[in-house]
């Protein structure tokens, strides 16, 4: 009994280390706009998705504004796609009984060390070009 008591401990104590490590400074970045300025989208929590299906919460997309957030991650090579959640309960999922948030996918992505990945809602346009270029 204590044993098991002291892995769990010791399980939790390591997720804890790891949820909450800060990134690396010495890490490739790469940076995510999301473009809602003309209201053409959902309002919603943003995520950055990995191939592996790593969810990364970029942060809440308003109408009417630009959000910006830049990551630090040790690989950055590979195929992505953004994903806003919409925190509305009106979508009720019959089969689990349960309101189910309804999404908006962009399109997948290439991104390396150096991008700055544009998504346009209004237009549903993904775009990259390297960090600091300007213009869309």
């Amino acid at each position: 009994m204590i044993g098991r008591l002291a892995v769990l401990v010791t399980l939790a104590a390591a997720a804890t280390s790891c949820a909450s490590a800060p990134e690396d400074p010495n890490a490739p970045q790469a940076c995510v706009v999301i473009d809602n300025r003309e209201g053409g989208g959902s309002v919603g929590r943003a995520f950055l998705v990995t191939q592996a299906r790593e969810r990364i919460r970029i942060g809440e997309v308003p109408v009417g504004r630009e959000v910006r957030h830049c990551l630090r991650r040790s690989s950055f090579d590979g195929m992505f796609y953004l994903l806003i959640e919409d925190p509305g309960a009106d979508r009720m999922d019959p089969a689990m009984r349960q309101n189910q948030p309804g999404a908006r996918r962009s399109d997948e992505f290439f991104i390396t060390p150096g991008d700055e990945v544009v998504w346009i809602l209004q237009t549903n346009r993904i775009s990259v070009r390297p960090i600091g270029s300007g213009g869309v």
